[in-house]
């Protein structure tokens, strides 16, 4: 298996993002500020069990206008699409890994994992209501920072995020997730 999909909604650089990866060795390359490194960071909100999954106000991506921060409170997703590799052995290790995982059944088999970091439900309508009134995305902003950043919080779903299957932690750790940051000397 390999990921073959990344889609990544409002995170960092990234307002709506999607990006194809093939079977094999994939190399991103791109100028400094690019999001190469972003990328890799979101990717790493699913895959590295070391990393902070709560994130910050400055992780959003901050080119959300006002009247869409004024109709819902931002949200991050982070979609992986996982795909069969060409000669994978069905009955091997890899597909029970993902097997909870599945959104395609047939052959080429997919599997998908997305983490969502959010407002629950119930603090959603306090937050509208607090919001409602302004008119500048920067005062909403530091609004979230001062008063509702503390009540969101993250869910990695397993397959189709409709049915709200929580993955299960032992088969991500089963992922080797290692990024190196640049050696710049």
């Amino acid at each position: 298996m390999y990921i073959s999909k990344i889609l990544i909604e409002n995170f960092r650089s990234f307002e709506k993002t999607e990006v194809d990866f093939h079977e094999g060795i994939n190399v991103l390359i791109g100028h400094n500020n690019s999001g190469k490194s972003n990328l890799l960071a979101a990717m790493a909100l699913i895959f590295d069990n070391t990393v902070n999954r709560q994130l910050e106000v400055d992780d959003f991506y901050n080119g959300i206008n006002v009247d869409e921060l004024k109709n819902s409170a931002p949200k991050i997703k982070i979609t992986v699409i996982i795909s069969q590799s060409k000669n994978e052995d069905l009955m091997g290790d890899e597909l029970v890994t993902v097997s909870n995982w599945l959104t395609t059944l047939e052959e080429p088999y997919t599997a998908q994992v997305q983490y969502e970091y959010f407002l629950p439900l119930g603090e959603e309508e306090n937050y509208k209501k607090r919001v409602s009134g302004l008119s500048e995305a920067k005062e909403i902003w530091r609004i979230i920072k001062n008063e509702y950043i503390r009540y969101y919080t993250y869910k990695i779903w397993a397959g189709n995020p409709d049915n709200q299957v929580v993955v299960d932690s032992e088969n991500l750790r089963k992922f080797d997730y290692q990024f190196l940051n640049a050696i710049r000397d």
